[in-house]
Order: C-alpha cells, then structure tokens, then sequence
C-alpha cells in the first residue's frame, strides 16, 4: 500500500510533521507505526479498519480560540434578539398588509379585466359615385359642423345641374320677353287709331297665346263697334289680349319658380354630396387622395366626433347582478411614466363576448370620465390605450365616507 506524503517543518527545532493526510490515510499510517514500534503483525482486520474509516476524526468541542473565533464581531445577544423580533414582526406586518389589502379591495372595488379607451369613431362613405376634386382638411385637424371635408365632383349630377339652370335661363326669357310684350301694349291703350291697337295686339296674341282667335274676335268686335258703340267699349279686344297676357305672365312665372326650385335641388345635392363632418370633432385620418374615382363603399375620411372618449372593460357574469349604470369608478393609465387615476363613471353594461377568450361571454362595461370635457378627454385619454379599470360598490365608499367623518370629527 502506498500514497504520497507532504513533509512539513513548522521550525527548525521541531520534529518534521505530514501534511495534507485524510483521516484514512493517518488511520493507516498510525496502525503501521503501532505495529513497528510494539514488534508485531497489525491484523488483516486492523488494517480493514483503518481503511474504512468514514470521515476524519476531529474534536467535538469547541477549543477557547474557535469560540473567540466565532463570537468575534458578533452583536451582543440582546440587540440580536431585538433586531430579529423587528424583523419578523416587519414580516408579519407586510404579509398582513398584503392579504388584508387584497381582501378590503374585493370588498370594496370590482376590477375591470381588458381595459382600454375607446374613441367614438365614424367612418365616412360617399354619397354619389364620381372622382374626389379636392380635399380640404388632414389628419389630426380639428373641424367644425358641417364643414367640408372632401369635395367630390359627380359628372351625372353636374350635367343634370347644367341642363337645369339652362331650362332656367330659357324660361327666364321667355318670362322677360312676356313682361316686355305687356309694358308696350300698355303704351297703346291711348291710341286712337284701331289698325295700329290691332296690329299691335295682333303680333303679341299670336307670340304668346295662339296664332288662332285673335282676327275673329277683332272682326267681331268691328261689327259691335258699328251697330251698338256704347257695348262695344266692354268687348274692347285689346283689353282680352291684356289679360290673357297676364295670365300667360302668371303661368310663365310660376314655371321659373319650378325651375329654380329644381336647379336649386340640383345644387343641394351635389353639395349634400360632399363629404362633411357630422359635428364638431378631429379628423383621423383621408383615406382618399385628389383626382381618384370612387363609389359608394369606399371610405373617404376617419372622423371622431365631439362625444368624450370613454374606456371599456370585461368582466364575469357573476357581477350581472352587482354592477349598474352610474356606479363611481376609476381609470388609471400611465402617461410618459407618470400614474394617473381619473374619476369616472359607468355608463352603460351590456353583455357581450370576452374580446380575448373566444367563446367566453360576460359583461362589457363603459366608464365615462366625470371630471374632464370632451376635449379633455381626448388629450388625457390616447385612443386604443390600455387603462386599469376599477368599479367601487357604492355602500362601501357610503361606509368609507362614514368613518372618514366620524374620524375628523372626533379629531
């Protein structure tokens, strides 16, 4: 049996010691130097021993120099005591602060899963078929009622709008010339001479009335003019012809009113074709460009109106029976790294599928900011951000408020 042995010399008057021995290998050695020293054989037995000893043998008391060792540094016994009764009493405080928070919040709060604002959204489609002629706004712009967003030229109606107002103009002049013809034949009512009266009407009747029944009743009137003058003067032609002038005057009138009525229907049509904002709002984005054709399931522009934005959330159908509209609620969101929480309310409870468990039904709840404008809400609220959602059961704030009171007034 053999093994390797470090010699080591703590000085120079000292016996020379091993170093670096298991407690196997000094076992075997100290056998071997028993046997040399007393004469005798170590047995087959001893031998075994010695090399199957577990571990090394070492002493099981501490010596005064590994108690000083040990101790050394060490805070006195009293502080360590303290110290670790702080400790776990700090423990004990946090892990009760934790549970006893987890269960006044579901006591007193319901928390709103999928949370995030949501903007009343429009999206626009053209009233007519035809091609964009210009677009009057861009994205991000806020507009006004009725404003014109995006002009849109429909070849139809503008060919209808060009054949009305030529109708228009035509029966205008026509109403002209009728107005014209009764201004002269009034100049002719003084004078004597009948073949100039005649000839005057005569040109008139026939333009306006009828190239038939003017010279029939003029010669009538000639005869009743010879045999009885004084009845005459009651069947005078020209004051027939004046008023049935008039009456063509009237009739002709009330076209170019029709006329007019129907350019006007034309115009507002086209105009009614434009695409413009429904109310006040923001403009998110045109979806069309100048000069493309487009019909009528194309989208021209993504409006948001001037409602408020307003966030909504899923929860279980077990609060069917616990959350109402205008419960006090919270709406918490993040802008740039800052928490913020935001008094709301809810609005409306309908129910609906969980937008991310397909298949799964609940309730969908909206929460309307209280304190904030409709045009707050769009600068404090960016459409599509998710938010942290809170309903407050109402008889637990009651009880919070109570106690509140009751604080400040024994205070």
């Amino acid at each position: 049996m053999r093994f390797p042995v470090r010699l080591t010399q703590p000085d120079s008057e000292s016996f020379v010691e091993f170093s670096g021995l298991s407690g196997r290998q000094r076992e075997t050695l100290a056998l071997f130097y028993r046997a040399l020293l007393s004469g005798r054989m170590a047995s087959s037995e001893d031998v075994i021993t010695s090399l199957d000893t577990p571990v090394d043998l070492v002493p099981m008391e501490e010596t005064e120099e590994e108690k000083e060792e040990s101790t050394k540094g060490r805070w006195p016994t009293p502080i360590r005591v303290v110290l670790h009764v702080v400790l776990y009493a700090m423990v004990a405080l946090t892990v009760a602060t934790i549970l006893g928070t987890s269960l006044f919040n579901s006591f007193t709060r319901i928390n709103v899963q999928h949370g995030r604002v949501v903007a009343p959204i429009a999206e626009h489609l053209p009233a007519s078929e035809g091609f964009v002629k210009s677009i009057s706004v861009k994205a991000g712009e806020a507009v006004v009622a009725g404003q014109v967003l995006v002009r849109l030229k429909d070849p139809e109606a503008q060919g209808k709008l060009a054949l009305a107002r030529s109708k228009l103009a035509h029966e205008q002049n026509e109403l002209l010339s009728i107005t014209r013809t009764l201004e002269a034949l009034t100049s002719y009512h003084s004078v004597e001479a009948p073949d100039t009266r005649a000839s005057a009407m005569r040109l008139a009747y026939t333009r306006f009335v009828g190239d038939r029944g003017f010279d029939t009743l003029w010669d009538r009137w000639r005869t009743e003019q010879a045999t009885s003058p004084a009845q005459s003067v009651a069947q005078d032609p020209f004051v027939f012809a004046v008023a049935r002038l008039k009456e063509v005057e009237a009739a002709q009138l009330a076209k170019v009113r029709g006329l007019r009525a129907a350019r006007d229907a034309q115009k507002d049509a086209i105009s009614l074709s434009h695409v413009r904002a429904p109310s006040d709002g923001l403009v998110h984005e045109v979806l069309v460009r100048k000069g493309q054709p487009y019909d009528y399931n194309d989208l021209a522009v993504v409006f948001e109106g001037d409602a408020p934005r307003v966030a909504q959330g899923w929860v279980s159908e077990r609060f069917a029976e616990t959350i109402f509209v205008g419960m006090p609620a919270s709406i918490g969101i993040n802008t740039a790294g800052r928490k913020k929480t935001l008094a709301g309310k809810v609005t409306d409870v309908a129910a609906g599928a969980d937008p991310r468990r397909p298949g799964e039904f609940g309730i969908i709840v909206t929460v309307t900011p209280t304190n904030l404008s409709a045009q707050e809400t769009k600068s404090a609220l960016r459409k599509d951000a998710p938010v942290n959602l809170q309903v407050r059961r109402p008889w637990a704030q009651r009880m919070i408020s109570r106690v509140k009171t009751l604080w400040s007034r024994d205070a």
